[in-house]
């Protein structure tokens, strides 16, 4: 499957649902500049929820540029500090290496690569 351009990438979406206290929240399309602060918002919403555990599924994103890297890995340290985060999902090739260069999909990767 070949990469989607940025311009034809759909917009950003987030998803939220609940299971007791285990709160999932899905983010797909394109995390750039112009979407970053509303990923980041949402996120504090559901944090501010206290869910015992967040799920973070990053397998929907499409496209991530720097900006949202930074906005999404900084938003993941504070939410780490609220409560135990997952983060699962295989986001798209150009999203994967953009996240992969933060940090975030490290431990991610790791497990699955082990799980092979």
């Amino acid at each position: 499957m070949s990469a989607m351009p940025h311009d034809l990438a759909p917009p950003l979406s987030v998803e939220v649902g609940w299971n007791g206290v285990v709160a999932t929240v899905a983010v797909a399309g394109q995390l750039d500049f112009s979407t970053a602060s509303a990923l980041t918002t949402r996120l504090l919403e559901v944090a501010a929820a206290h869910p015992d555990r967040l799920v973070l599924d990053l397998g929907g994103m499409v496209f991530v540029d720097v900006a949202g890297a930074r906005a999404l890995d900084g938003t993941h340290k504070l939410l780490e500090a609220e409560c135990p985060v997952v983060v699962r999902g295989d986001p798209r090739p150009s999203a994967r290496t953009v996240c992969g260069l933060t940090g975030l999909l490290a431990g991610y990767l790791q497990r699955r690569a082990a799980n092979t």
